[in-house]
């Protein structure tokens, strides 16, 4: 079975790839939008959208950088069931 830091960073993968994909579906419709009225909201939105789409774009292809895939230490076991104080 996987550490469990491995299923969190797969789980952190596909959120923010989830919110790559929306973030490109809500530029394109923002941008029909744009065209359909020629509003600056919708134009300021999708600049946005893209631009914030781009940054975790790179984050995601760029995380190894940020996030060390160490598995958690374990604690050894006491060499006897004797209380520490009475080792010699």
């Amino acid at each position: 079975m996987l550490p469990a830091v491995m299923r969190l960073i797969t789980l952190h993968r596909i959120l923010i790839a989830t919110m790559v994909a929306f973030l490109g579906y809500f530029a394109w419709y923002q941008v029909k939008r744009w065209q359909a009225s020629g509003s600056a909201a919708a134009l300021a939105i999708t600049v946005a959208c893209v631009a914030v789409g781009l940054a975790l774009t790179w984050y995601i292809t760029n995380l190894k950088r940020y996030v060390q895939f160490e598995p958690p230490a374990t604690e050894a076991a006491p060499e006897s069931s004797a209380p520490p104080e009475s080792r010699e």
